[in-house]
């Protein structure tokens, strides 16, 4: 993500919250997440340990992912009408590579899910590692990919 996306960033993420997860979230769950993924949040997190790439389709940003301190996804959204296309799979490759050359003797990756996306981190290869949880709003499951000395799943 560079300097100036985080509003396009952040509407995706909210776009795509709104629709699939959100529904299931009390009122005050959905605004503490609204606020977790604020561009100023975001931009804040960026500054501090956590890096977000993006998967753009010419200038519309069309999916995201967070990851936080180089060993933890925290946050992976893509544009409903561009799912089906390995968008995630390629985000999540990016990120494997970003956090293997900051820290070569990682051993797994971890990543936070809803429901709707634990399918997709498990046909990338992750784990469950946890029964859910509830932070910053979101109710999620944690998950991990073990990952070898060569950096392949």
């Amino acid at each position: 993500m560079q300097p100036g996306e985080e509003r396009w960033v952040s509407e995706l993420v909210v776009r795509s919250f709104q629709e699939f997860i959100g529904p299931e979230y009390p009122r005050q769950r959905v605004r503490d997440f609204l606020a977790y993924a604020d561009p100023e949040a975001l931009r804040s997190r960026v500054a501090r340990e956590h890096v977000i790439q993006v998967a753009a389709d010419g200038h519309a940003v069309v999916g995201m992912i967070d990851i936080d301190d180089f060993r933890h996804i925290d946050l992976l959204f893509v544009d409903k009408r561009h799912q089906g296309r390995g968008i995630p799979k390629e985000l999540v490759t990016r990120a494997i590579q970003l956090c293997l050359e900051a820290r070569p003797d990682l051993r797994e990756l971890t990543a936070d899910t809803s429901d709707q996306g634990k399918p997709m981190y498990e046909s990338l290869g992750l784990e469950v590692m946890s029964p859910q949880m509830v932070e910053h709003g979101r109710t999620f499951t944690r998950m991990r990919l073990k990952l070898h000395n060569t950096g392949r799943r």
